[in-house]
C-alpha cells in the first residue's frame, strides 16, 4: 500500500459554448445551495472564512465579466445576435444604467489591452478597481519611455497592487 498521496490532474479547460454555459450554471447552482443552507450553527471563524471566500469569488466574477464583455464587444456579438449595441444590451435588464453598462464595456476593453493586468485580475490577485487604477497610472507615464521601461513600470505597479488596496 502506497503512502504517497495521489495528485489529481487539474480540470481540463471547459469546451466552448455549451461547456462554458454548463460551468457557469453549476456556479449559480452552488451559490443557490449556499444561500439556502442553514448557517446558524456556524462558528465565528467559519463565518469570516466564508466572507473571504465569497469576496474572492466576487472579485474573480467581476474580472471574468469584464473579459467576457470585451470578447463579445470584439466579436460584435450583440449586434449580430440581438441587433443592438452591446452597451444597450447590457443595460436592458434595468439593473444597470446605460452609463454603468458603457463603463463595464470600457473596463473590459482596458483589461484586454493589458494581458498581464487582465490575468492578475481574472485570477483574483487584484480587483477590477485596482486594474483600472493601474491602467490610469500606465496611461499617465511619460511618452518618452520605451516599451521595456513601460513593461517594467507595469510589473512594478502590478506587484505592488497585489498587496496594496
Amino acid at each position: 500500500m502506497s503512502t504517497t498521496p495521489t495528485l489529481q490532474a487539474p480540470p481540463a479547460p471547459a469546451a466552448y459554448g455549451r461547456g462554458i454555459t454548463h460551468e457557469l450554471a453549476e456556479v449559480l447552482e452552488r451559490l443557490e445551495t449556499v444561500r439556502k443552507v442553514d448557517r446558524s450553527p456556524a462558528s465565528d471563524e467559519e463565518r469570516l472564512a466564508w466572507i473571504e471566500q465569497i469576496r474572492a469569488v466576487q472579485r474573480r466574477a467581476d474580472a471574468l465579466t469584464a473579459v467576457l464583455i470585451a470578447e463579445a464587444d470584439e466579436a460584435n456579438s450583440a449586434m449580430k445576435a440581438r441587433h443592438t449595441h452591446l452597451s444597450d444590451w447590457l443595460a436592458r435588464s434595468g439593473q444597470e444604467t446605460p452609463r454603468q453598462a458603457a463603463g463595464a464595456l470600457w473596463t473590459g476593453r482596458e483589461l484586454e489591452r493589458r494581458p498581464q493586468v487582465r490575468d492578475a485580475t481574472t485570477s483574483g490577485r487584484i480587483t477590477v478597481q485596482q486594474a483600472k487604477a493601474i491602467g490610469d497610472a500606465l496611461n499617465a507615464l511619460p511618452s518618452g519611455l520605451d516599451a521595456g521601461q513601460r513593461r517594467r513600470a507595469e510589473d512594478l505597479i502590478l506587484a505592488e497592487a497585489e498587496h496594496t488596496p
